[in-house]
C-alpha cells in the first residue's frame, strides 16, 4: 500500500526522478572529462546536473512543465552521448533515464511525442553522424540490436505507464465510491440526528419547564425527574454515535474558549447524582481552589469525558465511594489540569485493560449486561484527550475499584484562583460530625480545604468537644452532619443564634431545618465551604438559577415545530427578554424587513425555505444591520459538519436540541449587546419538604 502510494503521488515521483536525472548528467560530466570530450559537453550536463538539483527542492512547479523539460533534457543527454561515442551507456544506461523520467508522470500523450522525438534522433544519427557499411553483417545487426532494445523499451514502458494509470483510476474510482457511501451514512445521521432529537428536545424541554413550578406535588416532581433522566440517558446515547461518527470520520473538532472549572464540576456532580439513584454510593469531591479562574480550552469536550467517567463508575459500583479529584500543575504555557475518578466498583482484570479504548467494547459482558451503554464513551473519551495533546491512563484491581486519571495542557487568561474566601483571616469554622467511616473521609477533607483556603477548620465528634472548641474560639461557620444534628437539635440551635450554622446531608431523605439553620447537600466540597464562607445562597434551587436578565432584547425564533417554539419560548422566558416567533424562513426574513431584532434563533430543516436559505437571503440585504445580526443555529442537525456548514452559510454559532440551558445561557451572555445585559435578582425558593426529591 505503502509502493502504491508512492506511485500515484506525481509530485513525490518527480522528485525521485529529478533526483535520477541530475546523477545520470554529473556521470556525463565526469565521462566526459575522463574521455576528453569537448568543454561544451561538460558544462552542458554541469549545468542540467545543477538544475536537477534545484528542481528537487521546488516540487511546486507545475506537473506538465516538469515533465517537458525532463524530457528534452534527457533526450539532449542521448543524443549528445550518441554523437560523442558509441558505448553501452547509449544502449542501456539512456533507457533507464528514460524509464525514470516517463514512468514519474504517466502521460500516454507525453510519452508518445517523446518516442516520437526519439526515434527521429535514431533516423538522424543514423543519416547523419554515423557511418555504417552496410556490407558489414556485424555492424548493420549491432544497429538492429540497438534500434530493437530501444523501441522494445519504449513499449514496455508505454504498457507499464498505461497500467499504473489504470491502476489510479481504479484508486480513484475506489476513494470516490467510498466518499459517496460515506456521503450516504452522513445524510443518514443527519436524518436520524433530526427526527430523533427533535422529539427528544420536545421531552426534554417539557420536562425542565415542569420542573420549574414550585407548586407540584412530589409524586409529579419525582415522575418528571425519572422522565426527564430517561431522555437525557437516551440523548447521551445518540450523541456517544455522533461523535464516534465524527471521529471516524476525521471532523472532530475542538473549540476552545474561557471557561470556568467550577460548572464543569457541577456538571459531572449533577449528572452523577441523577444516574446514582437509589445506590448507597458517597460522592466526594476533592477541587484543588487555586485552578485559575479563567482557563481556555474546549469546556464542553472536557465536561463531557468527566461526565462519561463517573457515570461509568457509577454504573459499575453499587456500595462504597467515588471520589473526583480536580487539581493543576502551573506550566509556562499556562496550567496542566489533572482529574481523577476513583471508584469502589467491581474493578478491572488484567485481561481487559488493554481493549478498555477500543470501541464497542464492553468488560465482561455476560456479568455486566443489565448494565446500560453504547461500549463507546471511554474509546470516545481518549480520542478527546488525545485531540487535547493530553493522555488518559487507568490502575484497578479486580473486586476492589478503578482508578481513571487524564491530564490535558490548558491555557490560562486570567490566573485569579477560581474559588477564594474574601476574609479568610475573620473566619473560623468547625465541623460536627463522626470520625469514623464515611465521617472520617469528610474530616480528611476538611483538613485538606483547611490547607487551600487557609481558613481554621476545628473537626469535633462528640458535643463536648464542640462546646470546648466553642469556649476556646469564636465560631463563625459551623458545619453538622445530618445524623449529629437530630441527635443534638437544641445544642445546633443554639450555635445558630451566634454563627452561621450548615447541616450537611443527602437530597434523598433530608431533614425539615429552622429558618435559621442553612442546608448544604452532598457533596460537601470546597466550593461549598466557599460559598458558605462567603454568606452567598448555597442551596441549589429546584429553578434554574438566572443570572442576568436582558427586558430591552429583542429575540426572534424560528421554527416550524409549535412544540419546539414553545419549548425555546420557556426556556428563556426567565430572561424577560422580548419574544418573537416565525413559523418559516421566509415569515422570519418579512418580520426582519419590518422590524429590529437583536438576536436570531434559526432551526435548519424547514419546509419550502430552510434556515441556510434563510440566513443566506437574510446576509445579502443591502441594511448593514443584516450583516451585523447575530444568528444562531438551532438545530436537532448535531452531525459531523453541521457546524461548519452554518457557519459558511453566514451564521454565527450553533445551539443543538435538546437545548442544555447552560449552553443557552452561554449563547445569550456571547451575542446579546452588553448595555442589555442586567443582574438579576435572586429567585425566591420553594418552601423546604419533609422529603427532597432529587432534580
Amino acid at each position: 500500500m505503502r509502493y502504491s502510494n508512492i506511485l500515484t503521488n506525481k509530485k513525490t515521483a518527480a522528485v525521485c526522478a529529478w533526483f535520477i536525472f541530475e546523477l545520470c548528467s554529473a556521470a556525463m560530466c565526469i565521462i566526459s572529462i575522463c574521455k576528453g570530450w569537448c568543454m561544451g559537453v561538460c558544462l552542458m550536463a554541469a549545468v542540467f546536473a545543477c538544475g536537477a538539483t534545484v528542481m528537487t527542492f521546488h516540487p511546486n512547479v507545475p506537473i506538465k512543465a516538469q515533465a517537458t523539460v525532463l524530457m528534452l533534457m534527457s533526450y539532449i543527454n542521448v543524443f549528445t552521448c550518441s554523437i560523442m561515442e558509441e558505448s553501452i551507456y547509449n544502449s542501456v544506461a539512456v533507457f533507464i533515464e528514460i524509464a525514470l523520467v516517463l514512468s514519474a508522470y504517466r502521460d500516454t500523450k507525453l510519452l508518445f511525442w517523446y518516442i516520437m522525438l526519439v526515434l527521429s534522433g535514431v533516423v538522424h544519427h543514423i543519416v547523419a553522424m554515423t557511418d555504417i557499411n552496410l556490407s558489414n553483417g556485424a555492424e548493420i545487426t549491432k544497429f538492429v540490436v540497438r534500434i530493437s532494445m530501444m523501441i522494445t523499451a519504449l513499449i514496455v514502458l508505454y504498457i507499464f505507464i498505461e497500467g499504473l494509470n489504470t491502476y489510479e483510476k481504479m484508486l480513484i474510482q475506489s476513494v470516490q465510491d467510498a466518499k459517496k457511501a460515506e456521503h450516504s451514512k452522513a445524510d443518514f445521521l443527519a436524518n436520524m440526528s433530526h427526527e430523533i432529537r427533535t422529539p427528544m428536545n420536545a421531552i426534554v424541554g417539557m420536562c425542565e419547564l415542569v420542573l420549574r413550578e414550585e407548586d407540584l406535588s412530589d409524586n409529579v416532581r419525582s415522575n418528571c425527574c425519572c422522565i426527564r433522566a430517561a431522555g437525557e440517558s437516551l440523548l447521551a446515547i445518540i450523541n456517544d454515535i455522533l461523535d464516534f461518527s465524527k471521529i471516524d470520520s476525521g471532523r472532530f473538532e475542538l473549540v476552545p474558549d474561557e471557561f470556568n472549572i467550577a460548572s464543569t464540576i457541577n456538571a459531572a456532580i449533577s449528572m452523577a447524582e441523577t444516574r446514582r439513584g437509589s445506590k448507597n454510593i458517597e460522592i466526594i469531591v476533592n477541587a484543588d481552589p487555586n485552578i485559575p479562574r479563567g482557563i481556555i480550552g474546549d469546556e464542553a469536550r472536557i465536561r463531557q469525558v468527566i461526565v462519561n467517567l463517573m457515570t461509568n463508575a457509577v454504573k459499575y459500583t453499587e456500595k462504597g465511594s467515588i471520589t473526583l479529584t480536580v487539581s493543576q500543575t502551573r506550566q509556562e504555557y499556562g496550567i496542566n489540569l489533572f482529574v481523577s475518578v476513583a471508584d469502589t466498583g467491581i474493578g478491572i482484570t488484567e485481561e481487559h485493560l488493554d481493549k478498555l479504548y477500543t470501541s464497542f467494547y464492553r468488560v465482561d459482558t455476560k456479568k455486566n449486561r443489565s448494565i446500560e451503554g453504547t461500549g463507546l464513551g471511554l474509546a470516545i473519551s481518549k480520542r478527546i484527550i488525545d485531540q487535547m495533546g493530553g493522555f488518559i491512563s487507568v490502575k484497578s484491581e479486580y473486586g476492589v475499584g478503578s482508578d481513571f486519571r487524564f491530564v490535558i495542557p490548558l491555557k490560562v487568561k486570567d490566573r485569579e484562583p477560581f474559588i477564594a474566601v474574601n476574609e479568610p483571616q475573620n473566619v473560623c469554622a468547625a465541623a460536627f460530625l463522626d470520625t469514623d467511616g464515611k465521617g472520617r473521609r469528610s474530616a480528611r477533607n476538611l483538613e485538606k480545604m483547611e490547607d487551600m483556603l487557609h481558613v481554621e477548620i476545628m473537626t469535633c465528634d462528640t458535643a463536648e468537644k464542640l462546646k470546648a472548641a466553642a469556649e476556646r474560639r469564636s465560631i463563625t461557620h459551623l458545619f453538622v452532619s445530618r445524623e449529629k444534628y437530630m441527635e443534638n437539635p437544641k445544642l445546633i440551635g443554639e450555635f445558630a443564634e451566634t454563627s452561621n450554622v450548615y447541616v450537611v446531608q443527602e437530597r434523598a431523605g433530608a431533614v425539615t431545618l429552622p429558618s435559621n439553620i442553612h442546608c448544604i447537600y452532598k457533596p460537601f466540597y470546597s466550593i461549598s465551604a466557599v460559598s458558605a464562607f462567603n454568606n452567598e445562597n448555597i442551596v441549589p434551587s429546584r429553578n434554574m438559577q438566572i443570572k442576568f436578565t436582558a427586558p430591552e432584547a429583542r429575540i426572534l425564533i424560528v421554527d416550524d415545530n409549535a412544540l419546539n417554539l414553545k419549548v425555546a419560548a420557556g426556556l428563556m422566558k426567565p430572561y424577560r427578554m422580548q419574544l418573537f416567533t416565525a413559523e418559516s424562513g421566509a415569515k422570519a426574513i418579512e418580520m426582519l424587513r419590518s422590524e429590529n431584532f437583536d438576536l436570531v434563533f434559526m432551526d435548519h430543516m424547514m419546509p419550502d425555505m430552510d434556515g441556510v436559505e434563510a440566513t443566506k437571503i437574510i446576509r445579502s440585504q443591502s441594511d448593514d444591520r443584516f450583516r451585523r445580526l447575530p444568528i444562531i443555529a438551532l438545530t436537532a442537525n448535531a452531525v459531523n459538519g453541521a457546524r461548519e456548514m452554518f457557519i459558511s452559510a453566514g451564521m454565527n454559532d450553533f445551539l443543538a436540541k435538546p437545548i442544555e440551558v447552560a449552553m443557552l445561557d452561554k449563547m445569550l451572555r456571547n451575542y446579546l449587546p452588553k448595555r442589555y445585559i442586567k443582574t438579576a435578582e435572586p429567585q425566591k425558593e420553594a418552601p423546604e419538604r419533609k422529603k427532597e426529591v432529587l432534580v
